[in-house]
């Protein structure tokens, strides 16, 4: 992600392609200017997960979400990344959204809030859910989906994509525009797909 003139990378899958050795944990910072990278000193902290979803606060901060695990399984720890400081664990309040990986992170700045949406869950299972997380007081609520809490069902085709993860998107002013990704498990029943 982009923070200023820097763009911050973490984590990502190694060359063993899956297992403990393969999940990365190390962060790098590129100085856009002197095209120099500078490596964060690892600390208990940082989340030792690939596939995760960041939602850039600032030039300065980043909250993540979620992603998948050294052992194959989907995550959910919340983090906080500054950029003067590194990696913070976040321990939020009250309900959580299920653990996933391959999800959409979009940050609403006027609120203040990062909302999760889909992604893949262990059993595997498809995820058509929305969660918001309010950023002052790190509490989630259900915004649509199965969960009791939720303020609304799901919202499934034609009104919406349904279940999916892994898709790609880009953000255009207030909205997130996501396209293509799995929306069928037989799509991860291959020897290089998601096992969960």
């Amino acid at each position: 992600w982009r923070a200023g003139f820097k763009i911050i990378v973490h984590g990502g899958q190694g060359a063993a392609g899956k297992g403990s050795s393969s999940v990365l944990q190390d962060t790098w910072a590129l100085d856009l200017f002197t095209l120099v990278w500078r490596q964060y000193s690892v600390s208990d902290s940082i989340p030792v997960v690939s596939h995760l979803a960041v939602a850039a606060l600032d030039d300065s901060q980043a909250v993540v979400f979620g992603g998948k695990a050294e052992t194959d399984t989907a995550v959910g720890g919340l983090y906080e990344f500054r950029v003067g400081g590194g990696w913070e664990k976040v321990l939020p309040a009250g309900q959580r959204p299920q653990r996933r990986t391959g999800h959409v992170a979009v940050l609403d700045q006027p609120t203040n809030s990062l909302y999760i949406s889909f992604g893949l869950t262990e059993g595997p299972s498809l995820l058509s859910d929305t969660w918001k997380l309010n950023l002052e007081s790190f509490k989630w609520t259900c915004v649509h989906g199965s969960h009791s809490t939720c303020a609304a069902a799901a919202i499934l085709p034609p009104f919406g994509p349904g279940n999916v993860a892994f898709s790609g998107g880009i953000a255009s002013g207030m909205y997130k525009l996501i396209f293509g990704g799995v929306s069928s498990l037989a799509c991860l029943e291959t020897p290089s797909g998601v096992k969960m």
